[in-house]
């Protein structure tokens, strides 16, 4: 079923709004982990993202190391994980998306 104009337009107004407080954001900091942690608190606002961790690349040691997280009790600034290893390590390695789904009901 197409999109009326109405949706489009919606929808179009949605995605630059984003892209301001985005922008809002970007110029309000310089500090990476300030800005890191409004992108993942403007995840969750627009996308329903309710958890989310966001990790830099430290190349020189072959790690990523988180610098914002968001909807998580256990508060993981500043820790390593290295590339290749678990989940996210596997992703780094081989640059590829990887979606999981419903990762508590497989514990």
């Amino acid at each position: 079923m197409e999109e009326n104009l109405e949706e489009k337009l919606a929808r179009k107004t949605k995605e630059l709004e984003i892209m301001q407080r985005v922008a809002v954001a970007l110029n309000a900091s310089s500090e990476v982990k300030t800005i890191a942690s409004l992108m993942l608190n403007l995840m969750e606002e627009y996308f329903d993202f309710q958890h989310s961790i966001l990790l830099v690349l430290r190349p020189d040691e072959e790690v990523l190391e988180v610098v914002a997280t968001h909807g998580y009790e256990v508060d993981n600034l500043g820790k390593t994980v290295k590339v290749g290893m678990g989940v996210i390590g596997m992703v780094a390695k081989k640059q590829r998306l990887m979606r999981m789904a419903n990762l508590g009901a497989q514990r």
